[in-house]
């Protein structure tokens, strides 16, 4: 059985598609809440589906997503995150 070799971005769009998070992510997740605090401005690098941020905009932060998978921000805009794909190769941030 030969095994088929993923480019970078299509290995992302499958993991992206169904994930939701697990126990180990609920605990990091609740840190990273906490840690936030309150009606602040946050990046969340690698934002995948807006999951964390999410929460982050349930306490009345600003939340900016950067994921090198269209899916993922496609999902992170559809909850409120003003996300946007990121190219690796690139050496700036696609946000004004």
């Amino acid at each position: 059985m030969a095994l088929k070799k993923l480019n970078t971005t299509a290995f992302n769009e499958m993991k992206y598609a169904d994930w939701v998070l697990g126990d180990g992510d609920r605990i990091r997740t609740n840190t990273i809440i906490s840690l936030a605090g309150k009606e602040k401005t946050i990046l969340d690098i690698g934002c995948c589906g807006g999951e964390i941020g999410q929460q982050l905009l349930n306490k009345n932060n600003k939340v900016y997503g950067l994921d090198i998978s269209p899916t993922a921000v496609k999902k992170a805009c559809s909850v409120g995150i003003i996300a946007k794909k990121i190219i690796l190769r690139l050496r700036t941030f696609p946000l004004e």
